[in-house]
């Protein structure tokens, strides 16, 4: 049975997967991602249940439906935990902001990073988007329902 939603294995696939779902650059090391996809499966798992989880890694789930919306959930979240450090390009000087890199033409490319306000909007949309997927899903806090009586005082 495979131990994550992405994929069948918490591996290079689970990485590939998310790479091809959200066109991440093959040259982020798979590393870089695989934590991620670990941390959204144990938050999904919470959410939703041991059982539903379960079912939804099934090859033959009882709801495929579940199933393609739990995946579709933790393939946010993975995003949701991944971005920051996606973000992030540490040199022995520092933490970069920008680089330039030789063009085709030999000009320089400038790129720019998020700033970390913006990296925190943009992981904070995949955390909603994982929330709506997975709400149909989510578990009660266990208290069964009651009907409301109200009682008059004497």
């Amino acid at each position: 049975m495979p131990s994550t939603l992405i994929n069948a294995n918490l591996d290079a696939n689970d990485a590939n997967s998310l790479r091809n779902r959200y066109d991440i650059s093959k040259d982020i090391n798979l590393n870089r991602l695989t934590p991620h996809i670990g941390a959204a499966s144990r938050r999904l798992k919470q959410w939703v249940g041991t059982d539903a989880y379960a079912d939804a890694l099934s090859d033959t789930p009882t709801d495929e439906l579940r199933q393609v919306d739990l995946q579709n959930a933790e393939a946010a979240l993975a995003m949701h935990y991944a971005l920051p450090g996606l973000n992030t390009v540490i040199t022995p000087k520092g933490i970069v902001k920008t680089t330039k890199e030789g063009g085709a033409m030999g000009g320089n490319i400038v790129f720019s990073y998020l700033t970390p306000n913006e990296v925190r909007q943009l992981s904070e949309l995949y955390l909603n988007e994982a929330e709506e997927i997975a709400r149909p899903y989510l578990q009660t806090d266990g208290v069964p329902p009651a009907d409301l009586i109200l009682v008059e005082d004497e």
